[in-house]
């Protein structure tokens, strides 16, 4: 991890306050202390020095808290483009999977098509099965399993951008209620 190189905007946001910080700084003293044009000023006593690096600091901190502010919007936007990218990968029927699996493709309700496995019920029920966040299909076997020894059906699909299943960005879950429509209508 080259920590320049994974933080630069941060490094340059910085920086930049930094030498505004100086700037401003400079400009004060000069005011304060004259830059030669005018008559001099009155020194600035206890309390008006006390005042002047307080509000010097007041800068400096609401400087900071924006920066802050600015870095944390940032990273937390890249952090969510990260993970809402499409996360593809090829999904094979396991060898030792103890039934046999349909594969199945349907379109969700806005018109992805959807990769899945099927197995039907022996009971008149089916249960659909969705996968975590960052996985496919086949994180769900075991959960599968333990249904179809049951006599249940199971319907396990890439969610959308997972797997095998279309989509251009992943969810957080938030459309999965429309690939389970189109499940259930297929």
């Amino acid at each position: 991890m080259n920590f320049f190189r994974d933080f630069w905007v941060e490094w340059v946001l910085m920086a930049g306050v930094f030498t505004l910080l100086l700037i401003v700084l400079r400009a004060r003293l000069r005011r304060h202390v004259g830059a030669g044009e005018g008559p001099p000023r009155a020194p600035l006593g206890v309390w008006g020095s006390l005042l002047y690096v307080l509000r010097l600091l007041g800068f400096a901190l609401a400087s900071f808290l924006l920066v802050s502010l600015a870095i944390m919007v940032y990273r937390n936007w890249i952090t969510m483009e990260a993970d809402s990218a499409p996360a593809p990968s090829h999904v094979e029927v396991p060898a030792d999977l103890p039934f046999e699996v349909e594969e199945v493709t349907f379109l969700s309700e806005d018109g992805l098509r959807i990769s899945g496995w099927y197995v039907p019920p022996e009971n008149g029920a089916l249960v659909i099965l969705l996968h975590g966040y960052g996985a496919n299909r086949a994180a769900m076997r075991w959960h599968a399993e333990r249904l179809v020894e049951a006599g249940y059906g199971v319907l396990l699909y890439d969610e959308r951008a997972s797997g095998e299943s279309e989509g251009d960005y992943r969810s957080y879950g938030w459309e999965d209620p429309r690939d389970v429509g189109g499940a259930i209508l297929s």
